[in-house]
């Protein structure tokens, strides 16, 4: 015997249509937040780590994560010589931390690209 799907009543429709609305409203609210914390120079890295905690979808803080990563790599490769050790012993811990979150939580939501940089 066949089992058919239960047709969804007018108001279930509706009901669905506009929380699909919303979600497709969040994403792009969330992106661009992240986009504009990119922008922000200096205080990019401050304003994307206290942006984690207001981002609701995965997605969003993988990318989120992503930045931070990209960030912090960049400012460790600038750390050159003797007397700089300490500062990168100190900053490659806060980068793995990051990676092992990107590798463990948020990989499914990046790009390809993405997931070749930090492999």
């Amino acid at each position: 015997p066949k089992s058919k799907a239960p047709v969804k009543s007018k108001k279930e429709q509706i009901l669905e249509a506009n929380k699909n609305k919303k979600n497709e409203k969040l994403v792009d609210d969330e992106k661009k937040m992240v986009q504009f914390a990119m922008q922000q120079g200096k205080n990019a890295m401050f304003i994307l780590e206290n942006l984690m905690n207001k981002l609701e979808l995965a997605p969003s803080r993988a990318a989120c994560t992503y930045q931070q990563i990209t960030r912090m790599a960049d400012e460790f490769s600038v750390l050159e010589g003797k007397n700089l050790v300490e500062k990168r012993r100190v900053r490659g811990v806060a980068i793995v931390n990051k990676l092992k979150d990107l590798f463990t939580i948020y990989w499914d939501h990046l790009d390809d690209r993405q997931k070749d940089y930090v492999s």
